[in-house]
């Protein structure tokens, strides 16, 4: 074998030794770059929620509910133990218009509250015939019970029906102050606030709601 001839047959072995090292290089690289790569978090199935925050709402030293609680309908004696006294709130006398004999009409709203969040109440329509010393002849012109849902909100009372409540003292007494987003028969009343106050009586405003009948 010539000089040439050894040559290229020492350049082959040389030149198949560095290939072969170079891809074990790399065969190396590629599985500590395999080992090296970050495994994903599973995802959180039980994520903690901070807590909700209430506000508790007083009025004259009560909480709200109980504030309200004091106009829910009630009985001061249990039924058939002598005469029955029934207490629910009462509004005023409220002007909102003048009929075409040129008479003023007064509404008024009596209110029964049930424990179970429904409501019964009896809405009144006079028409002023005389106005005296002491007050006024009148005569009821119409009248409609409407019912529906009440619920708290805030500091509020919801009535679906007619409006909401603001809670307020008159005369050292608790009272609420009634806005009335509907005009129920009459227009007029929409807007216009009653205000409405306990009241005890021999007799129920919607018969059908008397719990001794």
């Amino acid at each position: 074998m010539n000089v040439r001839s050894l040559y290229w047959s020492y350049m082959k072995k040389t030149i198949s030794g560095i290939v072969l090292v170079a891809s074990l290089a790399l065969c190396a690289c590629a599985k500590s770059g395999a080992q090296n790569t970050p495994t994903p978090a599973a995802p959180d199935t039980n994520p903690t929620v901070a807590p909700t925050k209430t506000t508790v709402y007083y009025i004259n030293g009560m909480t709200v509910e109980d504030f309200y609680r004091q106009f829910q309908f009630q009985l001061t004696r249990a039924c058939g133990q002598g005469a029955v006294i029934y207490r629910f709130p009462i509004s005023n006398d409220l002007k909102i218009a003048v009929n075409a004999k040129g008479q003023d009409v007064l509404v008024n709203l009596s209110l029964l509250m049930n424990a179970d969040n429904t409501y019964e109440a009896a809405y009144q329509e006079i028409e002023v015939l005389a106005y005296t010393d002491d007050g006024f002849r009148y005569r009821v012109s119409r009248e409609k019970v409407v019912q529906g849902q009440w619920h708290i909100n805030e500091d509020q009372l919801v009535l679906d029906a007619l409006g909401v409540a603001s809670a307020m003292t008159e005369n050292g007494q608790p009272v609420m102050v009634l806005r009335m987003m509907y005009d129920i028969m009459t227009n007029g009343l929409k807007g216009a606030t009653l205000t409405l106050s306990n009241a005890d009586a021999d007799y129920v405003p919607v018969p059908s709601a008397d719990p001794c009948r």
